[in-house]
């Protein structure tokens, strides 16, 4: 994490852990990256891998001329940390950084060339996004809605099936009588 990165979140921005609403509430680098946890970490690994964090970059045991950076730092820790454990704010930042992650692929796709990923290169960025696991619930309604889909698609091929057989056999038709008439 480049010193300009943790500048950007000062006590302006953040004030007690919470985020006022000019600022962006969730910096440019990932708070799973700065913890260094996968994304289906679970609470007790995010607090783990927090408090080392912290042990290592704790302000107090920085040298005197490193100090404003491990505060930043420190900051930056504490509002990763107030993120991941909280269900509600997480689920929240989990979205974000999805749609961060697809609109990054779509600039780069179409505006920047054809990138890494595109003949041939390596995987998109979107499958590196976080993906927490379905629910029982999640994964009925899926289930569920992947079944009214199917019906939908096969019901819609026979409809335009029987249109086509139709139109065949009315064709058929039209012929025979055309030439039972001349």
């Amino acid at each position: 994490m480049s010193s300009q990165q943790s500048r950007d979140y000062t006590d302006e921005s953040y004030s007690n852990g919470q985020n006022s609403s000019e600022a962006d509430p969730f910096p440019a680098d990932n708070y799973y990256n700065l913890l260094n946890v996968p994304y289906d970490a679970t609470r007790a690994q995010i607090t783990r891998a927090y408090r080392q964090a912290m042990f290592r970059a704790h302000p107090d045991r920085a040298l005197p001329e490193r100090r404003a950076a491990a505060e930043d730092i420190a900051k930056l820790l504490n509002i990763a940390y107030s993120t991941l454990t909280d269900p509600r704010k997480r689920e929240i930042y989990d979205r974000s950084i999805r749609v961060e992650a697809l609109q990054g692929e779509i600039m780069n796709r179409y505006i920047g060339g054809f990138g890494d990923y595109g003949l041939g290169g390596s995987k998109m960025p979107t499958a590196e996004a976080p993906r927490r696991t379905m629910t029982e619930a999640e994964r009925r309604d899926r289930a569920r809605s992947d079944r009214s889909a199917m019906i939908s698609v096969f019901s819609a091929f026979v409809v335009i099936a029987l249109w086509g057989i139709g139109l065949l056999l009315l064709f058929a038709l039209a012929s025979l009588i055309a030439t039972a008439l001349f």
